[in-house]
């Protein structure tokens, strides 16, 4: 089993996702209720405060998304991913 195989199976990726709009969002929520770590960026701002209130993490950086890049400093709230 590759490394990327054994990181997939045991749930330690965090995945980044753009959007988190009519369809962003469900797909969102599936894919954390899977198991996986989800960090998320969208410009819209009353979006973000809304993934924020239900325990959702929104990142401010899309270039951290785009380069799998995440650190608390990129959060706008560090929060943990549970739905």
């Amino acid at each position: 089993m590759t490394k990327l195989n054994k990181k997939f199976n045991s749930k330690h990726i965090s995945v980044g996702f753009i959007g988190a709009g009519n369809m962003g969002l469900p797909m969102i929520k599936s894919i954390i209720k899977t198991g996986f770590n989800v960090k998320v960026f969208d410009v819209d701002t009353k979006i973000t405060k809304a993934l924020d209130k239900i325990k959702i993490i929104a990142i401010n950086n899309l270039r951290a998304i785009a380069n799998n890049n995440f650190n608390a400093s990129q959060h706008k709230k560090c929060s943990k991913c549970i739905l």
